[in-house]
């Protein structure tokens, strides 16, 4: 995995809980384990 900061800069990898809270994680893995983790649903947002 390199470094492809100028490409991923305006991609956010966000997880809505089933409790209805959002966070943000720093990459893409992350925020699928805690998607699937915890029963949340992993979105992609690029800006």
């Amino acid at each position: 995995m390199g470094c492809n900061c100028g490409r991923n800069r305006s991609v956010t990898h966000q997880v809505r809980f089933p409790d209805n809270t959002v966070r943000t994680y720093p990459s893409e893995i992350e925020a699928k384990t805690a998607a699937t983790s915890s029963g949340g649903s992993y979105e992609r947002i690029d800006r």
